[in-house]
């Protein structure tokens, strides 16, 4: 996983850079739908950049004619940065984790205590006294929950709009979105820009939501601009991790851009889709360059083959390269000959230097960090030391 993670940060923070510059720049000048589809920019780019990449330069140990017996040769240990990193990523990432899993049972608590209304607009509402504010509750098939006091807190208008909003919410599945949004961000809890990406990722869900609501011409920009002032006031401070109201920066956003009310530009549209398209071409290149030109895993420990007597005798040089799996005891598995060679071009002499990697390739051992990726090893058999 670190490994991954490593390999994976550069692509994931260009790809990060390139939406929240595209959603700042433009989205007041583009539809904040599209907008807010551009965000597939980041898993995207992950999951390209996680196709297999060619072959990476095997390693290679050469065997002179003064190696006669297989000894083990320990490799360094790992930096205590090697080991410090994945014990932090651990915390974080639990962390991360019980915060979701929390706001989850919350969401289910105000599930499990919520009744069925009176339809709204012909929305199926339900009320709890659980919430202080609207919101959408489940990720699969989410409700509309609303406080107990709802009808006396907003006018009858305003609830309508309110509701509408929550049900957009709703149609595009977008608690569901939120949950894999902030997932990715915590698995890269460490980089800052993973949560500057969140954060603009929710602001841009907000605003096409509005957009959405909007499109109906008979409600009142500044009647929703009142309905949104109005959920604030009603919000905790410590907000659940789906609500829709937003924070009073996020807010102010909203209304600045409903101000505006810009129509999608088409040569903006396109600009965005260029920048977004090259943008991210460079950031998987970028990753691909990295992954090609570095050397396979280091074993921890390394086994010199034992150079077969008689070619040693005769000046038979050679190399074998085999390919292997990296098993999570340490071991490796699957072993296969890629390509052998001998000086002497005899079939058997190639099998003789084929036996001795073979054998020696079955006592490598590797960190359990490198488990489950196939690997490859080059030896080179020299008959002059």
């Amino acid at each position: 996983m670190i490994e991954w993670l490593t390999h994976h940060t550069l692509t994931f923070s260009i790809a990060c850079v390139t939406a929240v510059i595209i959603s700042k720049t433009l989205i007041d000048k583009l539809s904040a739908t599209i907008v807010y589809r551009l965000f597939i920019i980041i898993p995207l780019a992950l999951l390209v950049a996680h196709i297999p990449s060619p072959v990476r330069k095997p390693q290679i140990l050469d065997i002179s004619a003064v190696d006669y017996l297989s000894s083990a040769v320990s490799v360094p240990s790992a930096s205590n940065l090697e080991i410090v990193f994945p014990v932090l990523w651990l915390i974080g990432a639990t962390a991360a984790l019980v915060y979701i899993l929390l706001n989850l049972l919350a969401a289910s608590r105000v599930l499990q205590t919520a009744s069925l209304g009176q339809p709204i607009n012909g929305r199926a509402v339900s009320y709890s006294r659980r919430t202080n504010s609207p919101a959408v509750y489940g990720i699969f098939s989410g409700r509309i929950v609303l406080p107990v006091d709802a009808k006396t807190f907003y006018s009858e208008s305003e609830l309508a709009i309110i509701v509408e909003h929550e049900y957009v919410h709703i149609k595009r599945r977008d608690n569901l979105l939120t949950l894999l949004a902030i997932s990715l961000a915590s698995i890269f809890w460490f980089n800052p820009l993973s949560w500057l990406a969140f954060k603009q990722f929710r602001l841009t869900q907000e605003a096409s939501c509005d957009e959405r609501v909007l499109r109906d011409k008979s409600i009142s920009r500044k009647r929703y601009a009142q309905a949104m002032l109005k959920s604030l006031m009603s919000s905790p401070t410590h907000q659940y991790l789906f609500a829709h109201s937003g924070e009073k920066k996020m807010l102010l956003s909203r209304l600045k851009l409903i101000k505006n009310n810009m129509k999608p530009a088409k040569h903006a549209t396109l600009f965005a889709f260029f920048t977004l398209f090259f943008v991210s071409a460079c950031a998987i290149e970028s990753d691909t360059t990295v992954e090609t030109t570095e050397l396979e895993p280091t074993p921890i420990v390394l086994v010199h083959p034992l150079y077969p007597r008689q070619l040693m005798t005769d000046g038979v040089e050679g190399e074998v390269i085999v390919e292997f799996l990296i098993t999570e005891n340490f071991t490796v598995d699957d072993v296969t000959v890629v390509s052998s060679e001998s000086s002497d071009g005899a079939e058997s002499s190639r099998a003789l230097l084929e036996t001795a990697a073979l054998n020696a390739i079955q006592k490598f051992k590797y960190s359990p960090e490198y488990s489950g990726l196939t690997s490859h090893y080059k030896f080179s058999f020299k008959a002059e030391g």
